[in-house]
């Protein structure tokens, strides 16, 4: 399945009180310049999984994004017994090293794709994010495949918005 979603405009969110607030999981090295994606600042909040785990119990969908290099096979277990087995989306924004790496950072892709794994072990089937820009349009079709042999459940293509890092003038 392939989805569209028109450019928007993600804003930071706030969790808890006294000014509580998800903090991002982009490292030196993890998230590279103009990629204008969001990054997973779930991942590296304590008490996320039973934030998630709470909601679920409520029947509500949980999901988000993430660029993946910090899920394990321990936190993709965890992610699928909180149950988040659909609402996972993994950034990946080139179907190959040298396309995403020259977009997220040296050896983001690899450690990208070993965190999609991690999760479909754990029976985590999580769409990817591939942000359209003009670096990286003519690999579309291959992420579309590299998604069905990583038994992914969709690719979902985003335009980026001229705005935080996309502003930088990454465009090749």
């Amino acid at each position: 399945v392939i989805s569209y979603s028109p450019p928007q405009t993600i804003l930071p969110i706030k969790v808890g009180g006294a000014g509580g607030s998800f903090r991002s999981e982009r490292r030196k090295g993890t998230a590279g310049r103009g990629s204008g994606g969001t990054p997973s600042p779930p991942l590296m909040r304590s008490g996320f999984l039973s934030i998630a785990a709470y909601y679920h119990g409520l029947g509500l969908d949980v999901g988000f994004s993430t660029n993946g290099t910090l899920i394990t096979d321990k936190v993709a277990r965890g992610l699928a017994e909180a149950g988040l087995g659909r609402g996972v989306q993994v950034s990946l924004d080139g179907a190959s090293p040298a396309t995403h790496d020259r977009i997220r950072g040296a050896g983001a892709f690899q450690r990208t794709l070993r965190g999609i794994r991690a999760l479909v072990a754990a029976g985590v089937r999580p769409s990817l994010g591939f942000s359209v820009m003009q670096g990286n349009i003519d690999e579309a079709e291959e992420v579309v495949r590299l998604a069905s042999r990583e038994n992914c459940r969709h690719v979902h293509f985003i335009f980026l918005m001229p705005a935080g890092n996309a502003l930088s003038g990454f465009s090749s």
